[in-house]
């Protein structure tokens, strides 16, 4: 079936659109990736949020590839290495939940910085959700009987694309509060709620 993509334009748009709809989901959705983003937005504002969220699309698109590449491999014949991934993405989560609660308390924006493209794409390598939706691209929509090349660069274009405006409309939402933000009780509230967010969708990983 594989081989028939790039011969048959229609089973190849039937398989892209099953493909767009699941990262979709799966982007838009609730995660680290969006709690971060909305933060970022409502600290920094829409703009110096966007190297942020090309960050993690170019960064997802990375790891999928690696794991297209073999990668996936290593985790079937080292598991413990998956659970130390995913010990060490809760981790670090629980570091950032603690960065937003200390952002609740004090603020002190002049010193503060938006996560820059390249942080965020490696944090996707320690993001639990991250390696899930790579796993499952790679399973579900790889077209393995593609030259290597090509088939990792449509899942680079489609991840890249989709990823964005997804994420964008976290960011977007975050940064339509920037006005609630500069009393102290709006900004404990927010900054609140997004590190409970991520100290929920730790617990939630790590019991996977």
């Amino acid at each position: 079936m594989d081989t028939l993509l790039i011969s048959s334009p229609s089973l190849f748009w039937t398989h892209t659109l099953s493909f767009i709809s699941y990262f979709a989901i799966m982007s838009v959705t609730p995660g680290p990736n969006n709690v971060l983003v909305t933060a970022s937005g409502a600290a920094f504002g829409f703009k110096r949020t966007l190297p942020h969220m090309l960050g993690i699309g170019w960064g997802h698109a990375l790891q999928t590839v690696a794991i297209a590449l073999g990668l996936g491999q290593l985790f079937l014949h080292a598991p413990w290495l998956h659970v130390a991934l995913k010990s060490l993405g809760t981790a670090y989560l629980l570091y950032l939940a603690w960065r937003l609660w200390h952002s609740a308390v004090i603020a002190t924006p002049e010193v503060r910085q938006p996560i820059r493209f390249v942080e965020a794409a490696l944090f996707q390598f320690v993001n639990p959700k991250a390696w899930v939706m790579a796993l499952n691209t790679v399973t579900l929509f790889l077209p393995s009987g593609w030259p290597w090349w090509l088939a990792c660069l449509y899942l680079t274009v489609v991840l890249v694309c989709v990823n964005f405006p997804c994420v964008a409309l976290w960011a977007v939402c975050g940064a339509r509060l920037q006005g609630h933000l500069q009393k102290p009780v709006g900004r404990r509230l927010f900054f609140g709620s997004m590190a409970i967010g991520l100290i929920i969708t730790g617990g939630w990983m790590i019991c996977q």
